[in-house]
């Protein structure tokens, strides 16, 4: 256990515990009316309260739909539970208590495998008492669902509930008796026009007169389903791969329905008429049904009655989660248009999790075709003027860069290098694009100044499909319209240059640069952790120059070694005796090559250890000729 001080947290007294795993469960119906601020549950038919006088912001109807208590979306209006404006507010889950069982479309499949698994009279696995067959689903390792797969397979075959009741002395089965009643087991098929199960069961009175009875086919209510569900035992429920105290079966069916908060369907304003999203609509329609079957009940209704709601209840449910579902009719808007429910906003590629979460659009970026270029440094990345220009970023005036601070804001927007904009220690922004005159700095304003050389870039090709597909890169501000790219650093981002296009972020602070630098540059990503190997390295012409610069039979004239020599950032002025002086001086590739090494022991030595001469060797490039 580890205590908040030892991890300089001081705002928490309390002791840190590691977490060692997780599980995953089901929501039950209590778990949701304890997570719901809606006490009581949604039963309100009307949205806004008609008697309050609010008038374009209406005020909410308490217990309805869009209770205050699950947050506001109206500026200046406070949350009932967290006491917070709509901006910072998340919203918070409201709940609607369902008369009528109903099923969840995406837990259908496994009602169905348990519904075929256990008796529909008692509850009990159609297994009864025969140990061996449970002794299989015992050793069954490995993921819960394959355990119920496994149960499903060894039951599928058979037709009366297994097992022998064994009563005790009051008539009634003692408690740990493995007991089954010998009930005929009926068919269980889906429904999809109806979004349930159907039950396929042979007519009792043709049975009675021991004719071959036909099928007779019902719906099977979710509330029927759930009597079945809610008997099932706990030792029973762990043969199938369930927890009962995390995923019970009988969670798998809806008797609370939760319902999202304002923020996640807000409605849209138009004067004083207000629009109410999708998702707020078809949860209108589960309420007043939900409510009719409360009254029908209340009053005595036949059961068929209800039946005829339950099922128009379903309908709601089901298109509530998903409106394109194969085989039941679309919801629609008064207008006849579909409406746009749970799924439709979570699938696809424009859905929340794609569309939102990993798709994200962010500022400071720029994508422009990549070209190669041989004189950049292997971190150096080449940026057309334009995106220079157009790219910011925001340096504190300090008494050491006002005066290069000042010239750039003279510069303006429109010569380079110049200045967007200049915010004041209060937050006042003048954006120099429509400033006409000099804008005084002084020490703690903020400049947004133009990209400029050496500033420190994250730059992406896509897909991203390892961590070196972004790395930290120095800008080179270039003419023309495209990002120049070393040729050696395009084996890690697997870029080539027939149209190729990569993404450029500029770093917005000095600690998102420190990253860059320390952290992402290419220099730190040359060593890949997943092989422990170089991910680049010479490539093309540079290592086909290297080669032919260092062969015994290559010699520099003097105008040569000088135009070299030009191209040497880190020359210190000193040149070597040429080795052959008459009858012309002439200076070997070797040489020349030495200068280009850093440090006082400027040699590269190669040993091919256990390579033996061969005939066939070139004769100009030996395997003693490794020494530079």
């Amino acid at each position: 256990m580890t205590s908040c001080n030892r991890l300089n947290n001081p705002f928490s007294p309390m002791d840190f515990k590691k977490v060692k795993n997780i599980n995953f469960g089901i929501l039950s119906s209590r778990d949701l009316q304890r997570m719901s601020v809606t006490e009581g549950g949604i039963d309100q038919e009307e949205t806004y309260d008609k008697s309050a006088s609010g008038g374009a912001n209406k005020v909410p109807k308490a217990n309805g739909i869009n209770d205050k208590r699950m947050g506001s979306l109206e500026k200046g209006e406070v949350c009932d539970t967290c006491m917070m404006t709509s901006v910072d507010c998340p919203g918070h889950l409201g709940h609607i208590n369902l008369e009528s069982a109903c099923y969840h479309p995406g837990f259908l499949n496994i009602v169905l495998k348990v519904l075929r698994c256990v008796c529909f009279s008692c509850s009990r696995l159609l297994l009864g008492n025969d140990e061996a067959l449970r002794g299989k689903l015992r050793s069954v390792r490995g993921l819960r669902r394959k355990k119920l797969d496994k149960c499903l397979d060894l039951c599928k075959t058979r037709k009366l509930c297994g097992g022998e009741v064994v009563e005790g002395e009051d008539g009634e089965a003692p408690e740990g008796a493995l007991t089954g009643c010998g009930a005929t087991q009926p068919k269980f098929l889906k429904d999809s026009a109806n979004g349930g199960i159907t039950v396929e069961e042979q007519d009792e009175d043709a049975m009675a007169d021991e004719e071959e009875g036909k099928d007779m086919k019902r719906f099977l209510y979710a509330e029927q389903a759930f009597n079945v569900l809610t008997k099932i035992r706990d030792d029973d429920m762990v043969l199938m791969g369930f927890d009962p105290n995390h995923s019970r079966p009988d969670s798998l069916l809806i008797k609370v329905l939760p319902v999202p908060p304002p923020a996640v369907r807000p409605s849209v304003k138009f004067g004083t008429d207000r629009s109410e999203d999708d998702l707020t609509l078809k949860l209108l329609d589960i309420v007043k049904v939900n409510n009719n079957i409360r009254k029908r009940k209340r009053d005595g209704a036949p059961g068929h009655v209800v039946e005829d709601y339950a099922k128009l209840l379903q309908y709601h449910i089901c298109t509530l989660v998903d409106n394109t579902s194969p085989g039941l009719p679309r919801a629609t808007t008064r207008n006849k248009k579909p409406l746009k429910t749970l799924r439709s906003r979570l699938k696809s590629k424009e859905g929340r999790l794609r569309g939102n979460l990993m798709g994200k659009r962010v500022d400071f970026s720029a994508r422009t075709v990549i070209t190669g270029d041989a004189n950049l440094d292997l971190d150096q990345v080449g940026v057309p003027r334009s995106i220079a220009m157009t790219l910011t970023y925001p340096e504190v005036v300090t008494p050491l860069n006002i005066g290069r601070m000042r010239e750039l804001v003279r510069n303006g927007p429109d010569n380079y290098p110049g200045a967007m904009c200049v915010i004041r220690e209060d937050g006042t922004r003048f954006d120099l694009r429509f400033v006409s005159g000099e804008v005084p700095l002084e020490y703690g304003y903020t400049v947004e100044r133009h990209m400029k050389d050496d500033d420190f870039v994250l730059f992406n090709r896509q897909p991203s499909l390892h961590k070196m597909s972004i790395m930290g890169h120095r800008v080179k501000v270039l003419p023309y319209s495209t990002f120049r790219l070393n040729l050696s650093v395009t084996p890690p981002y697997n870029a080539d240059f027939d149209g190729d296009e990569m993404n450029l972020h500029l770093a917005q602070s000095p600690e998102t640069r420190a990253e860059i630098a320390h952290i992402m540059g290419v220099p730190r990503q040359m060593v890949s952790p997943q092989g422990n190997k170089p991910v680049m390295g010479l490539v093309q012409d540079s290592l086909l120059a290297v080669a032919k610069f260092t062969k015994r039979n290559t010699f520099l004239t003097k105008e040569m070694v000088m135009n070299i020599l030009l191209h040497i950032p880190h020359w210190n002025g000193e040149m070597p005796d040429p080795c052959i002086i008459s009858p012309m001086e002439l200076w070997t590739g070797k040489q020349i090559f030495t200068l280009l090494l850093r440090g006082s022991n400027r040699r590269i030595s190669l040993i091919k250890a256990g390579i033996r001469s061969d005939k066939n060797d070139h004769p100009v490039i030996a395997e003693s000729d490794g020494k530079v």
